[in-house]
Order: C-alpha cells, then structure tokens, then sequence
C-alpha cells in the first residue's frame, strides 16, 4: 500500500508526504503535519492548528492524513497563500482589516460586513490590527467549517436555516470539534 501513489497525486506532494511520514503509516498525524508544514514553507503552524487541518481534510475521522488528505490540504493552504498574497497590496506581509475583508471575499466567503470585525479579531492573535498567513490560513479553515455546518443544515438550499436547541447543539459541537458534516 506505501510503495504505490494514486495517479493523480502531484509527485512533489508524495516526495514531501514520504518525509514526513516517519513510522511508514501511509498517513501522518498532527505532529507530523507541522513538520511537514515547516518543511515546505510554511510558518510554523500551532499544534493546534495542525489538529484543525486534520480535522478538517480528513475523511476517516481517524485524527490522520493520508496521502490524498494531504494534497487537498496542499491546494487549499496553496489557494489561501495566493488570495493573501493578492490582497497584500502593500507587501508588508500582513494583512490588514480591509484587506483581509478582501481576501476572504475572494476565497468565497461573505457576511455582514459588521461580524467582519468581530471574526477578523478573533484570528489575531496578538492583538496587532492585522492577519499574518498562518492566522489568515486558520481563520480560513474556521469560515470553511462554518460553511460546510450551515450548508448540511439549509435543506432546501435557501440561505436560511432552522434548527431546535438540539440541532444548535449538534452544530456547535461540528464546528468545535471538527466533524464532517456530509
């Protein structure tokens, strides 16, 4: 099973996947996330955060990536990278209020520009006025769970959902903990 990739797996992917993999699993655990983040690039993610990623990419529920996972993640943060980097006007390397407005309206997401703020200030988390990457990449991942949680619940694909107290429950527990909702 190791030795062989899917077809359509990006033979640089597999290369960094295998790096990182250290017990040969075939998929690799939030510790090895952030290795491998730090390999390729990236900030240094949280283990946290590499936990969320997990949660968020992985289809078994199993707290892993496999090797598919693991490029999804890969186009996604790649995406996220592109759309800070466009809207980064000034190339200071953050992102400001507005800019980070724009940024998350041009990864598809859009809500009341007064919750902007409040969600915005949430992801910084030093408190700077601004979204780095890394928090701007987290931030994404949250509105991302969000989505997927109220789109299960709009049935009728109205923009509009319903729910009795337990239904919330259930909800708030998805976007805490990370569940899938298909």
């Amino acid at each position: 099973m190791y030795n062989t990739a899917p077809l359509n797996c990006d033979p640089s992917i597999i290369s960094w996947f295998h790096q990182v993999d250290m017990n040969r699993s075939g998929t690799i655990c939030a510790q090895e996330l952030v290795m491998a983040l730090s390999y390729g690039g990236w900030q240094q993610f949280s283990l946290e955060a590499a936990q969320e990623m997990i949660r968020t990419f992985s289809s078994s529920g199993f707290n892993q990536l496999n090797l598919i996972e693991f490029q999804h993640l890969a186009m996604f943060m790649q995406q996220m990278r592109f759309n800070f980097q466009a809207t980064d006007m000034n190339r200071n390397g953050w992102l400001d209020y507005m800019e980070c407005i724009r940024a998350l309206t041009l990864s598809g997401f859009t809500f009341d520009p007064n919750l902007s703020a409040r969600i915005v200030s949430r992801f910084d988390r030093n408190k700077t006025g601004h979204i780095t990457l890394d928090e701007y990449i987290e931030l994404c991942l949250f509105m991302s769970t969000c989505r997927d949680v109220f789109n299960a619940n709009d049935y009728q694909r109205t923009g509009m959902v319903h729910l009795s107290f337990d239904h919330f429950l259930n909800s708030a527990v998805a976007l805490k903990f990370g569940m899938r909702w298909n």
